[in-house]
């Protein structure tokens, strides 16, 4: 009697430790690192004074183990960004580098096709900071570099993540839209301006008629004529003109697409030179690529940061 008073005992406290644990459980996982708080009221390990409610939401490494019922045991120091508790009761990533980490990986994980780390991109965006309509932004970007396949799946699982968050309660700013563009002259003269002002951000377009930019021309532009209009007028002139995103943002999207393609080299140099010409620093872009290599494989980071090194080691940079 008192082995079965005992086992039932045990089995009753089991249960009831599983039916409290349920009904406390600290989080909803979305994805590895960024988890809802479904109920009372927790500290950081780190900092006990920063009170984590419910409703808020915040990141945690995925090696950070999580135990429901003491208070949560976050990392400061997550994907190598600081967090901070701002008015709301959020926790948010403080570093304003940030958003542009947060664009190039949300690029290059639609240029890869993997839907689920995109899906925690997009999160994780979304959280950062980024727009709605800035997230619309980026995966349209998308594709002119890695095809219109890969940018439309990227858009569906977007819808996705955004109805899973409508659903939990969250709503995320839309933020403005893309004001209405009056170019004044050809998209092709409007496209080639577009690309003169990233070379050389001090460069003053002209009225429409006005000779073409001195430069190189490429070999494929005398091959084949169209693929420089198509060039000049879809991504330098519709999308580039698109004021949703900055130039910045717009050739840290690129460089996140380019990344993540296998035999595009010359296309990145190319592009992290544009980067660097609005104002990304050096070490901005390294620390991207570093934080891409979790995300994408080391390999592709690696790749990146020797293009990188090779640009800074160009006479251009070193004159």
């Amino acid at each position: 009697m008192t082995i079965l008073l005992k086992n039932f005992l045990c089995v009753f406290f089991i249960s009831l430790f599983i039916i409290y644990t349920a009904n406390y459980i600290l989080a909803s996982e979305l994805n590895d690192e960024i988890m809802v708080i479904k109920s009372s009221e927790f500290s950081t390990q780190e900092r006990p004074g920063l009170k984590i409610k419910k409703g808020d939401l915040v990141w945690a490494s995925p090696a950070v183990y999580h135990w429901p019922l003491a208070p949560l045991a976050l990392s400061e120091q997550v994907i190598g960004q600081k967090i901070a508790h701002n008015e709301n009761g959020m926790v948010k990533p403080s570093d304003p580098l940030l958003k542009l980490t947060k664009i190039a990986l949300i690029a290059a994980l639609t240029a890869g096709g993997d839907m689920g780390q995109l899906k925690t991109a997009l999160i994780e965006g979304l959280e950062a900071g980024l727009t709605i309509n800035e997230i619309k932004e980026v995966l349209i970007h998308t594709s002119a570099y890695a095809g219109f396949p890969r940018a439309l799946n990227g858009l569906n699982a977007f819808i996705a993540v955004l109805d899973e968050r409508e659903k939990a309660g969250l709503k995320d700013e839309y933020g403005p839209l893309a004001s209405p563009v009056v170019m004044g002259k050809s998209r092709y003269e409007y496209g080639q301006d577009v690309l003169a002002k990233l070379r050389d951000p001090a460069f003053k377009p002209g009225p429409a008629g006005s000779p073409k930019p001195i430069g190189p021309v490429p070999r494929y532009e005398t091959f084949t004529p169209i693929i420089e209009t198509l060039l000049k007028e879809h991504i330098f002139a519709d999308l580039f003109s698109r004021d949703v995103l900055d130039y910045e943002s717009r050739e840290i999207a690129t460089v996140g697409v380019i990344s993540n393609l296998k035999g595009a080299n010359e296309q990145l140099r190319a592009h992290i030179g544009l980067a660097l010409n609005q104002g990304v620093t050096a070490e901005q872009l390294k620390d991207i690529f570093q934080e891409m290599g979790p995300r994408l494989g080391q390999e592709r980071a690696d790749n990146a940061l020797a293009v990188l090194r090779q640009v800074m080691e160009s006479p251009k940079n070193n004159p």
